[in-house]
């Protein structure tokens, strides 16, 4: 019997009426929170320009062109996840659920490898706690619907987590997990570079392995200092890697100590992690004052749920550390030793990003940089939950109730904040994640593929835009569908800034050829386009697309025979 169960933390006490309820409770909303991951996949939310970016090379690649491996910032792609797309390309026409499916079954193995991983080190209850947690956990559903790359952070996570775990025990076998553990490291690294915060896991597995700091306060005292000085290695090494503008943003803030005023707005960004407000800022735009935590220069709003979160991960830590120093408890000490590796590799790896990032890197927009710890927080929270059924037998209906009410409300959170605000408002974030059904974009497609059948100009047409979310979901869903006209796809992103100054560069590149402009409808771009097209001009049209509470959004502009100047 393993060591929680062995001290009344197993199985649930109580009659059989009981345990059966506990089953179909924590059953359903396990349950429910995996239908979340597929539910009106395809339409909600509107289709990100990234996701539609990797969907148009991987449709590329998928028929008989070549594979594009490194991304704008050059960083290697995910082949984990590139890959599966290159194949579902092959077999499906382009729409957002073949974009978003790969993630979604990411999300569920998550689980899964999760439940087998830490029942194998931990004990049953641990494992179905910390499962649930992690599938129920607002940004866990969020971007398990969301066709990124680092919607794999977690799955990879898992890997790394538990390989820790596992080196720390000297009865496992070193040449089996240290390789697992280079591995699993070395696959986050190519999901995401926030994976390396990880390596101080791995880091203290291998020490703990022959400090087994559960033997004394002192060896606890020096794993602590060890893995302080994992993490400032692992910092010094990210500052080097680090382009220089990076390089100076992280010297600015170490000089003026920008870091440790930062460090209470870090931690209130960090819990959001948990709670989901960031992500609920982030996609539908549901929280209100949320957008408060990128401006830096105000004081924020602090939610009651940000002092739930706060206090239930605090209170984990501390049952924990208690188990741990408190020898008569029953608990072996290679349990004892993965808990202070995961203790210490929290805390050590989460001051290391906070002190490296400060809180906008992990706040709205940025939320996906803090991926990495969704894992071991949601262990760290299971296990003190296992701990307070252990030390209180008495109340152990009352706890299980109570964990599963907190479950049960963070999917009736998600529910309202995101799946009923986007079906109520068509969301209330950027224009670029506002529903339509159809998508927004794959509507503009047809529209613009229709007029292109039409158009009786022999040149080929071109399609511009100078958004990166309006570009690039369109020109995905242009791709497989039959026109005689072979297309010019120009983005004029930022980078392409100069010729919208008024220069005429793009009216003399493209005179006397079919033009389609493709922007949102609030983008002060239009204005750049008339000083380059002036407004009247013969043929011309313009089709506006409204979201599902007809609010405007795309705009199209079909230029079917071009003018000079005036």
């Amino acid at each position: 019997m393993n060591d929680f169960s062995a001290q009344g933390g197993g199985q649930p006490n109580g009659s059989g009426i009981w345990n059966r309820f506990v089953l179909f409770g924590v059953g359903a909303i396990f349950l429910v929170a995996v239908v979340f991951r597929f539910v009106w996949l395809d339409t909600v939310p509107g289709l990100n320009g990234d996701e539609a970016w990797l969907g148009w090379k991987a449709y590329r690649a998928a028929h008989g062109m070549d594979l594009e491996w490194r991304t704008n910032s050059g960083n290697f792609t995910n082949p984990f996840f590139l890959l599966p797309l290159v194949w579902l390309h092959s077999l499906f026409e382009p729409s957002a659920w073949v974009l978003r499916v790969t993630a979604a079954l990411s999300g569920v193995l998550t689980l899964l490898v999760n439940f087998v991983f830490c029942r194998r080190f931990f004990d049953e209850r641990v494992a179905i706690a910390s499962s649930v947690l992690l599938a129920v956990v607002p940004m866990s559903i969020a971007y398990s619907r969301f066709g990124w790359e680092p919607s794999q952070i977690p799955l990879v996570a898992v890997v790394v987590v538990y390989s820790a775990c596992a080196l720390s025990d000297r009865g496992r076998s070193l040449y089996f997990w240290l390789p697992a553990a280079g591995a699993g490291l070395v696959a986050g690294f190519l999901v995401h570079p926030t994976i390396a915060y990880l390596g101080i896991f791995t880091a203290l597995g291998l020490m703990g392995r022959w400090i087994r700091p559960e033997e004394s306060m002192w060896r606890q005292a020096w794993f602590f200092v060890a893995g302080a000085m994992v993490a400032a290695g692992l910092g010094l090494a990210m500052y080097l890697k680090a382009p220089p503008w990076i390089q100076s943003e992280i010297l600015e803030r170490f000089t003026n100590g920008a870091w440790f005023g930062e460090m209470p707005r870090f931690l209130v960004a960090w819990v959001r992690n948990f709670n989901g407000i960031n992500t609920f800022r982030f996609l539908p735009g549901s929280w209100p004052g949320a957008a408060e935590i990128l401006n830096l220069g105000k004081p924020w709003s602090v939610f009651a749920l940000d002092l739930i979160t706060g206090l239930a991960v605090l209170a984990a830590m501390a049952l924990m550390v208690a188990r741990v120093f408190h020898k008569d408890a029953g608990q072996s000490g290679v349990v004892s030793r993965m808990q202070v590796v995961l203790l210490v590799g929290a805390v050590t790896g989460t001051l290391l990003f906070g002190v490296m990032n400060g809180p906008a890197k992990v706040a709205v927009w940025f939320d996906r940089y803090g991926l990495w710890a969704l894992v071991p927080g949601c262990l760290i929270l299971a296990i003190g939950y296992a701990e307070v059924s252990r030390r209180f037998p008495r109340i152990e209906k009352f706890t299980t109730l109570g964990g599963m009410a907190i479950c049960a409300s963070l999917l009736v959170l998600f529910g309202s904040q995101y799946f009923l605000h986007f079906w109520r408002t068509a969301g209330d974030g950027g224009l670029d994640s506002r529903v339509g059904v159809p998508q927004i974009k794959a509507t503009a497609a047809d529209l613009i593929i229709d007029w292109a059948r039409n158009n009786t100009s022999p040149a080929s047409p071109v399609l511009i835009s100078s958004n990166w979310f309006a570009f690039w979901p369109t020109v995905y869903f242009m791709q497989g569908k039959s026109s005689e006209q072979e297309w010019e796809m120009v983005y004029a992103g930022p980078e392409s800034a100069e010729p919208l100054g008024g220069k005429n560069r793009y009216s003399v590149k493209y005179q006397g050829r079919p033009i389609v402009i493709v922007e949102f409808e609030d983008s002060d771009a239009w204005d750049k386009w008339r000083s380059i097209w002036p407004e009247k001009i013969l043929g011309a049209r313009s089709v506006g697309l409204n979201d599902m509470a007809e609010r405007p959004n795309l705009r199209i502009e079909f230029f079917e025979e071009e003018t000079t100047r005036p």
